[in-house]
């Protein structure tokens, strides 16, 4: 498998997401989101 780095360019980010989204655990795309949002900030 490929291991999910968290300095990835926006489509990785997009790509990610949608794998978190796809595995269904809302919770866990949040807190993506909420990385992805603290460190542009």
């Amino acid at each position: 498998g490929k291991d999910i780095e968290f300095n990835p360019s926006p489509d990785s980010k997009i790509k990610t997401g949608d794998i978190l989204l796809v595995l269904g655990d809302k919770n866990a795309v949040n807190q993506f989101e909420n990385i992805y949002l603290g460190a542009s900030s």
